[in-house]
């Protein structure tokens, strides 16, 4: 059949011929007069007359009209040759009419001998194509003359398609889908065309990708990222066998059509479609706003639905739908561990909330994901209690330290459960969950509030923990004389919020201190109410006393501690909220210069953020982060920047308002005159610690509320007074930077309850002898009691039966022992040099993998081994430095799940300890 020749094969071959023929005046084709290439031809900035004629009487008067110098004339005619005779014939370039013959101008084009002869057998089409696609410019000489199928590729799938030859590939073609303009493209591509291409794409890029190719320029092409997705979930091997899924599958087939390479579809082709969707999804989640890609994830839940396989989405990590459906599991996970009725909920939880965290969405909704993980927290924290049943706080001072230790991990928890989840399922295990989780806090909150009743009354004195008028002497002071300090003051800030603020300081490059001789991290008891004018002033004066800032300002510039610790020329200088602003909305200059100032050695500032956010009655759910703190932000940069420690402490703490019931009036918050009996919600507080109120017989006394769910005064976003210990118990933290070493003080680990961390059972926490560290116990696990002199292991490997009795008191070497006295580690340790680990280190982290089954996280390893979880990373890196030997990975790290794990066999066999 001919094929009448396009403008840009005219267009080339009359350039082929001037080119040779330079001085030519006539150049003939044969070609039906009908070809548009208008009255002129545009080449090589000059405008070529074009004739049209059907008759040779005509032609002859055409080239007799002909000017000398004129420019040579285009003439298109459906005459013969021989019609034309020899006279007319020798005036045309070549003494002949040229037929057009596109591979031959191809090869003119290219400046090329030879054409791939694949091309030219398989795929006529491809030279018309390539004559038609030539830029203005010309197509730059083949390489070493011959036309590669390669380079020929490369300039179709880029003139046709607008898609460079080498990005062909699945997921190339799934991007490419997404763009409107170039789908349109394909509407003026022959069939015959588009096969072409797609058999180009198949031999670039395998079956699947010719699938997806197909797709993609077919009707449906704006799906093609859609039904990737989908195919995630239709050929999920835990799916198979399911008669919707097959039925679904079947739909899918036939709404692609045959001609989209369905056939291979259900065989290794679907999930590679799946594959490259889910990449180009992560992608684009990646770099554009949630809501312009939500619509493109939505279309992949309309198409599951309407295939009718919409109730298995949740084996999608993309889908929206699929989001939900794991939401609505981890619901009812969350909902029987809180019911306590079957064995290993905490295994299905704990499983639930990885599929939920595991979703791409998970990233773009961290409020809600918090959420799901400080619930589960809750939930371990839920069943371990109820499974344990501790006795309840034999003195104040272990029920002080029992809430200083976990209960504001607890109360972080609780506030993120209260506040709920749109999803109704989820919002009601929320609502559940915070429900039983409060009322076992209340139990302990009523023992706190008896023994806090008598502390108050019989004096005060125990060692166990730290009162707020005696923070200056004990902690400060010490602090000043060996380092330049910033003491801040957050007024209100419960342990709660200082858990969270203590999180987000230790993201940040804070480092954790307590000092070498003497254990500070004991509980902070408030002054009684606990109230601004009592509590603060209490701690900023170092004395028992009710008054306000100037009062502070004076008894803090004047305390004899601190003013020793520094030159009496710059005694010590606290700044107040009105001090602490400058223009623009940052921190005073004046501050920012006291804080810069090498010979002030103590600066103060109080920070009202979490006092003044308590007293408000809006609705908005507040994250305690560094930077939401705007002075606290500003000052933490200055104390960095000058190398201050820092001492980051409260004067009371609150209770936040989680449905409590009371008053409405202008009252105090929480706390009231000691007149008549005290409530069953209620203590009488009296002592010489209690500076408010006055009592029947003399003296001071209040009563308060020991519950959180009393209040006195208007609604409000939080409230003090009371005798809770969210109030009662204060947060003090002790941190440097990085780079910051104070003298006489250590580096500590984080405190991170078990039940925080998944890495073991909830702690009991028992204080010990005055200024020693209480000793948290994890609970243990059942085993069979061992023999006498029997050594055991933490988890034999498989066959490998515990050691029997032995002779004599000593028992057998372990396998880290083993380790230790090897050759080879001491090889490893020579390689190490530098950065390798000391025996007692190396130790304690091999045991705390080997106590965890051999994976542990990484937080959880910082706690076990007492260090800084900012130099956890530098203590792995130098640990698989020393076991991996050859490159085998005895130690590695999950960065997904910022798990550590330990392969103990390769271990045993890299350093010849199975032998």
């Amino acid at each position: 059949m001919s094929v009448a020749p396009t403008p840009a094969q005219i267009r080339a071959q009359v350039a082929a011929v001037l080119d040779k023929l330079p001085q030519a005046r006539v150049v003939g084709i044969r070609a039906p007069l009908t070809v548009e290439v208008g009255e002129s031809l545009h080449l090589d900035g000059r405008e070529l007359p074009v004739a049209r004629s059907d008759s040779v009487l005509d032609i002859r008067e055409r080239l007799d009209a002909l000017a000398d110098g004129a420019s040579p004339l285009v003439l298109l005619t459906t005459v013969d040759e021989a019609e034309l005779g020899a006279d007319l014939l020798a005036r045309l370039a070549r003494r002949r009419l040229f037929a057009i013959e596109p591979w031959q101008l191809v090869k003119d084009r290219f400046s090329a001998r030879w054409v791939d002869p694949q091309l030219v057998a398989r795929q006529p089409w491809v030279a018309r194509a390539l004559l038609d696609a030539e830029p203005p410019a010309g197509y730059p000489p083949a390489p070493g003359g011959f036309l590669q199928a390669d380079l020929v590729w490369r300039i179709l799938f880029d003139a046709l398609l607008g898609l460079r030859a080498d990005e062909q590939d699945a997921e190339a073609w799934i991007d490419w889908s997404l763009d409107p303009d170039r789908r349109r493209r394909t509407g003026a591509l022959a069939p015959l065309v588009l096969a072409g291409l797609g058999e180009a794409v198949e031999r670039g890029g395998g079956a699947a990708a010719r699938t997806v190719f197909d797709c993609a320029t077919g009707p449906r092409g704006g799906q093609t990222l859609a039904v990737g997705l989908v195919a995630r979930v239709l050929f999920a091997d835990a799916v198979q066998g399911e008669s919707a899924v097959s039925k679904a599958t079947g739909k899918l087939e036939a709404l692609l059509g045959t001609g989209s390479g369905t056939g291979e579809l259900a065989a290794k082709n679907a999930l590679l479609w799946a594959d490259a969707a889910e990449s180009v999804a992560a992608r684009r989640l990646a770099r554009m706003p949630l809501s312009d890609m939500m619509s493109l994830l939505k279309e992949a839940d309309d198409l599951l639905t309407q295939l009718g396989g919409a109730a298995f989405a949740h084996h999608s990590r993309f889908l929206p739908l699929g989001f939900r459906q794991r939401l609505e599991v981890f619901a009812a996970a969350l909902s029987a561990a809180v019911a306590g009725k079957k064995k290993g909920v905490l295994e299905g939880l704990e499983a639930a909330m990885g599929q939920v965290l595991d979703h791409a969405l998970a990233d773009h909704e961290p409020a809600r994901m918090e959420a799901v993980t400080m619930s589960t927290r809750l939930a371990r924290w839920l069943v371990h209690r109820r499974t344990e049943e501790p006795a309840p706080a034999s003195s104040f001072g272990s029920a002080a330290e029992g809430y200083r230790y976990e209960g504001g991990f607890l109360d972080w928890a609780r506030a993120r459960a209260w506040d709920g989840d749109p999803l109704p399922a989820l919002g009601k295990a929320y609502s559940a969950l915070w429900k039983a989780v409060s009322a076992l806090r209340e139990v302990e909150n009523r023992r706190f509030g008896e023994l806090l009743a008598g502390w108050t009354k019989t004096g005060s004195n125990i060692p166990s923990v730290i009162r707020v008028e005696h923070v200056l002497d004990r902690v400060a002071t010490p602090l000043a004389a060996a380092h330049r300090l910033l003491l801040v003051v957050v007024d209100g800030m419960g342990i709660a919020v200082f858990r969270e603020l203590q999180a987000d300081l230790l993201r940040q490059g804070w480092v954790e201190l307590d000092a070498c001789d003497e254990r500070r991290r004991l509980p902070v008891i408030a002054a009684l109410p606990t109230v601004t004018e009592v509590s603060r002033t209490s701690l900023l004066c170092g004395a028992l006393r009710v008054g306000n800032q100037n009062d502070e300002k004076t008894a803090f510039a004047a305390h004899v501690g601190l003013v020793s610790a520094g030159a009496r020329s710059k005694p010590p200088l606290l700044f107040h909220k009105g001090e602490l602003a400058g223009d623009g909305g940052g921190v005073s200059s004046d501050v920012l210069d006291a804080v810069a100032d090498d010979k002030r050695r103590v600066v103060g500032a109080v920070i009202n953020a979490v006092d003044d956010h308590l007293a408000k009655g809006d609705q908005i759910r507040m994250d305690w982060t560094v930077r939401r703190i705007k002075p606290l932000e500003d000052l933490l940069a200055a104390a960095r920047d000058t190398g201050r420690a820092l001492i980051l402490v409260s004067d009371h703490g609150h209770v936040p308002e989680q449905g409590t019931k009371g008053g409405d009036g202008d009252a105090a918050e929480r706390w009231r005159e000691a007149t008549g009996t005290p409530r069953d919600d209620e203590v009488l507080l009296s002592g010489h610690r209690v500076l408010l109120g006055q009592a029947s017989g003399g003296g001071k006394a209040v009563i308060a509320p020991w519950s959180e769910r009393s209040r006195y005064s208007a609604k409000k976003n939080g409230y003090h007074g009371g005798a809770s210990p969210q109030e009662v118990v204060i947060p003090l933290g002790v941190f440097a930077a990085a780079d910051v070493s104070v003298a006489g003080w250590r580096e500590v680990a984080t405190e991170l309850p078990g039940w925080w961390t998944a890495d073991e059972a909830p702690k009991a926490v028992s204080p010990k002898t005055p200024g020693t560290a209480p000793v948290a116990t994890p609970t243990p696990k059942p085993r069979p009691p061992l023999k006498p002199g029997e050594q055991g292991q933490l988890f034999p490997l498989d066959g490998e039966a515990e050691s029997g009795p032995v002779t004599g008191s000593a028992p057998p070497p372990t396998w880290i022992d083993r380790l230790l006295a090897s050759d080879l580690l001491a090889e490893q340790r020579r390689s190490a040099s530098r950065v390798a680990l000391t025996d007692e280190r190396l130790r304690a982290m091999l045991e705390a993998l080997d106590e965890r089954g051999g994976k542990i996280t990484r937080a959880a390893l910082a706690t076990r081994i007492g260090i800084p979880s900012l130099r956890i990373g530098g203590a792995i890196s130098a640990l698989r430095r020393m076991l991996n030997v050859d490159g085998y990975a005895v130690l590695s790290v999950d960065e997904a799940s910022d798990t550590v794990e330990l392969n103990r066999a390769q271990l045993m066999k890299q350093f010849g300890l199975d032998r």
